[in-house]
């Protein structure tokens, strides 16, 4: 029996080799099968338990479409072990490799799996041939503490959730879970369990996988598929989510939307809305994934925050930037922000509202304000 060692998509290292390669197993999980092997001419039995048959609850899960019919197996196995809080199960592969892939696809699917942070696996050989192999999830809570704190997730969850119509649209929901974790939860580097989404709904405190997990698990309450994507991010590991609105594919980063996380703006926290709807050209020069699957080309520009907000600009006119302006103010908007469609137009529009002062002409009685730039996706943003 060889015993291995996984953690948690990208966070946790693996921790190598920690038990030699047996020739007979006296134990498995479950339900055994007995194999026959000819050893220095006696017959012998091996032990090796039977994979449990698991009917699916994700196939509506986008990751979980991403897998062949093997891969899927593994992954209802996985799953079912995870959520019954079980030590062990017999999964339905041979391949190391299969069974990795299911378990960082279940994780990207389900952000609200807080209770395990990784796992181990067994496999059984016999000879050099591998006959079977066990997954063994590392659970960071008994589950009696599981279900305290569930029930304690689910008590900020719901009165979170609240505040949005269960009929609103995709977009609008999206801009909701976006602006309430913002809002609501600090970018914190140094916080406790910051790597599930204990640190955001209790903690209020995280860091971007935090941030990822909850928005995954928010927006799929109400009914927005999501997935928690990996990669990097400016060089360092990063976590942020690829959405399904009104069937076309986004990138949300709650993370960098945050302006504490950028250092965009000192004081007060405010909101980057450039990361609500990006597409994959909005991310491709900082934002790398690494998925053990094919990401879909988001290309979609209809619910993005800029589009659906008539904030967007193909030219520097100011004239109509400016009479958008001046009715978002009227209407008591905090903060504006507005998006260019290239940079020469962006630093015009910069020139002439920030340079020659000319945003006050739209801002009847604004005596000061605060503004900050996200130059690679040409966005400005006033706070007012």
């Amino acid at each position: 029996m060889r015993k291995n060692t996984k953690g948690h998509n990208r966070i946790y290292a693996c921790l190598g080799l920690v038990c030699s390669l047996c020739l007979l197993l006296l134990t498995a999980c479950g339900p055994v099968d007995f194999l026959q092997e000819t050893v220095n001419g006696r017959l012998e039995k091996v032990v090796v338990g039977e994979a449990k048959e698991v009917e699916t609850i994700s196939a509506d899960r986008f990751a979980y479409q991403q897998l062949s019919a093997e891969e899927q197996t593994v992954y209802d196995q996985i799953l079912d072990c995870i959520q019954h809080h079980t030590d062990c199960v017999t999964v339905s592969t041979k391949d190391q490799d299969v069974l990795d892939k299911a378990y960082r696809c279940v994780m990207a699917d389900y952000g609200g799996l807080f209770w395990t942070s990784g796992y181990q696996y067994n496999t059984y050989s016999s000879f050099d041939q591998v006959i079977g192999m066990e997954f063994m999830p590392t659970y960071t809570y008994t589950q009696q503490e599981r279900e305290e704190l569930q029930a304690q997730i689910d008590d900020v969850a719901d009165l979170w959730l609240a505040g949005i119509d269960s009929d609103a649209s995709d977009y609008e929901k999206v801009k909701y879970v976006y602006e309430t974790l913002i809002s609501q939860v600090d970018y914190d580097a140094d916080s406790q369990n910051n790597q599930n989404i204990i640190s955001v709904f209790i903690g209020k405190k995280t860091v971007c996988q935090g941030y990822a997990d909850a928005t995954q698990y928010l927006l799929w309450q109400l009914g927005v598929s999501s997935i928690v994507v990996t990669g990097l991010a400016g060089g360092d590991n990063h976590a942020w989510n690829l959405v399904n609105l009104d069937g076309e594919y986004y990138y949300i980063d709650t993370t960098w939307g945050n302006t504490h996380f950028l250092g965009e703006l000192q004081g007060a926290k405010k909101i980057d809305y450039g990361y609500l709807g990006a597409s994959t050209q909005d991310l491709a020069a900082t934002h790398t994934a690494d998925m053990p699957f094919d990401l879909p080309a988001c290309e979609s520009v209809t619910d993005n925050y800029f589009y659906q907000e008539g904030l967007y600009f193909e030219t520097a006119d100011l004239s109509a930037i400016g009479s958008r302006i001046r009715e978002k103010y009227r209407r008591g908007a905090t903060e504006i922000s507005l998006r260019m469609s290239n940079l020469q137009d962006y630093l015009q529009v910069k020139d002439d509202l920030i340079g020659q002062d000319r945003i006050f002409t739209y801002l009847e009685g604004q005596q000061e304000l605060t503004y900050f730039e996200n130059q690679s996706l040409y966005i400005l943003t006033f706070v007012l």
